[in-house]
């Protein structure tokens, strides 16, 4: 494994360890651990599992994406690519998995400028899944929904003026005139091109509703932790608090959403009156289950074929320039 890679994941695991024993200590760690040991752990394969499902359904949008933009990649090279980007989970808005870009590189000669706008796609279409699903979820929480309409409101205006293609074309022209922007530009317009052709109608809905669906399955996941820890709410409930905290986790920019996912689901439960050490338990669970089980899946994929990645391409085929 690269050293920046080992580095930035030792760094992520360090804060993930003061994460749990703060969380230990806000909840009062003798009575969280007690709460933990009483839990139904027979509910856990199954979390997994459905945390199994959002990774499929994400790498159908990825496959959807690379098919629109006319990247031909193997099915099971594009797989190993995907999954090895699971790994950087716990990097500040999950940004880290523009390595799916390097590995797309490597393996078939993409150049970054174009698969990182795959990377964008999914990151927009998540953000606004997300927030979907946190406002279905708010209608019997009551708590929120401004939150998520100002929320919904900033990504239309952001999506309305990216599509302003005229305008950003030659807002791009005027900054390449200067000698010291040309090159960063001529990359610049590149990434924008083929970030249009992912957020035009089709690609967008399409995108949004995968996404709807994968991150559905840790809603569910989460209110299965719920039983499991003895502090049952309804689904909708379930889905408007695990949605809610996830995406206030990505706002923060926080390696993986660290501290703040976890404060948010605790917090947002014992608002429900559920008592603090089971929430704090479910929230230490539902972790566990997702960004942690995300990154050990993708380490799994990752560090057996990162020596393969590397030599695919090199040993057929000079690496184009990304321009």
């Amino acid at each position: 494994m690269s050293p920046k890679l080992l580095r930035r994941l030792i760094f992520s695991l360090i804060f993930g360890i003061i994460v749990f024993f703060a969380l230990l200590f806000v909840g009062d760690a003798k009575k969280t651990i007690a709460a933990l040991a009483a839990s139904n752990w027979w509910y856990v394969p199954l979390v997994l599992l459905l945390a199994c499902g959002n990774y499929l359904f994400r790498f159908f949008r990825w496959s959807l994406y690379l098919r629109r933009l006319g990247i031909s990649v193997p099915l099971r090279k594009s797989m190993t690519v995907f999954m090895s980007g699971l790994a950087m989970s716990v990097t500040p808005g999950k940004f880290g998995e523009l390595i799916k870009c390097y590995g797309l590189k490597q393996t078939s000669g993409t150049p970054v400028a174009q698969s990182a706008s795959v990377v964008f796609a999914e990151r927009f279409t998540d953000l606004i899944a997300v927030l979907v699903l946190a406002g279905v979820g708010a209608l019997g929480f009551h708590y929120g929904t401004r939150v998520i309409l100002v929320s919904l409101a900033v990504l239309a205006g952001l999506l309305v003026l990216v599509m302003c293609r005229p305008v950003i074309r030659s807002l791009l022209r005027h900054l390449s005139s200067y000698q010291r922007f040309s090159r960063i530009v001529q990359k610049v317009s590149e990434l924008y091109e083929h970030t249009f052709r992912l957020l035009l109608p089709v690609p967008l809905l399409s995108g949004i509703f995968l996404g709807a669906l994968a991150w559905f399955f840790e809603c569910l996941g989460f209110w299965l932790v719920l039983i499991a820890v003895h502090a049952p709410l309804s689904l909708g409930i379930a889905i408007f608090i695990y949605a809610f905290a996830t995406l206030f986790g990505a706002i923060t920019f926080l390696p993986g959403g660290l501290g703040a996912t976890e404060g948010s689901l605790t917090g947002l439960l014992v608002l429900r009156d559920v008592p603090k050490n089971e929430a704090v338990a479910a929230a230490l669970i539902i972790r566990g289950a997702t960004l942690w089980f995300a990154v050990l899946v993708g380490l799994l994929w990752y560090i057996p074929n990162e020596r393969k990645l590397a030599l695919a391409h090199s040993s057929t085929n000079p690496e184009p320039e990304c321009t």
